[in-house]
């Protein structure tokens, strides 16, 4: 049997449970030591069960090492790079309270934008670009009110883009032996 530190205190956790419950009926508990092997047997035998893992899960928690990215500066915020980070209400992440409460890092929903394309005429942004692993900005992008007016999900140009069924290439006759 694999020795596991933490199913000794799940056993002890069940079997004190169990105690309990018989003494809420009234009832007198004599053999503690034949109850505890009933607890330990009906325990291992969920080994290999999802019911296993949720027990050991329950007394020894697996790390969680979470990788994020700050929503204001695009710094990777795991993996050595910064330890702790700060979390808005909506579950943006920020590397730093200057990030966070930077006014260019504001976010806005979908009717608050199409109010200021409205009142503007038009809107101007940047694609982002990974070149030589850092993001920059890319070509300029400009949306105009006509565009926008009626949009409810992604822009146009990238549903199109994924829709567009894959260009297959000619089948090569020719084989080249090398």
């Amino acid at each position: 049997m694999l020795d596991e530190p933490w199913l000794e205190r799940a056993i002890e956790d069940r079997l004190g449970e169990i105690i309990d419950r018989y003494r809420s009926q009234g009832k007198d508990v004599h053999n503690v030591g034949r109850l505890r092997e009933k607890v330990t047997s009906d325990i291992n035998a969920l080994r290999g069960t999802p019911h296993w893992a949720a027990l050991r899960n329950k007394y020894e928690q697996t790390p969680n090492n979470r990788l994020a990215w700050c929503a204001g500066c695009d710094k990777p915020l795991s993996s050595g790079a910064v330890t702790a980070w700060l979390e808005d209400r909506i579950g943006r992440v920020f590397c730093s309270a200057t990030c966070r409460d930077d006014p260019k890092n504001e976010t806005i929903n979908l009717n608050e934008y199409k109010s200021r394309v409205k009142a503007r005429g038009y809107a101007k942004t940047r694609r982002k670009e990974i070149v030589n692993g850092a993001v920059v900005d890319g070509e300029e992008i400009m949306f105009t009110w006509d565009e926008v007016k009626d949009w409810n999900g992604p822009y146009k140009e990238v549903v199109k883009a994924a829709s567009a069924e894959p260009a297959r290439a000619e089948p090569d006759d020719e084989i080249v032996w090398d």
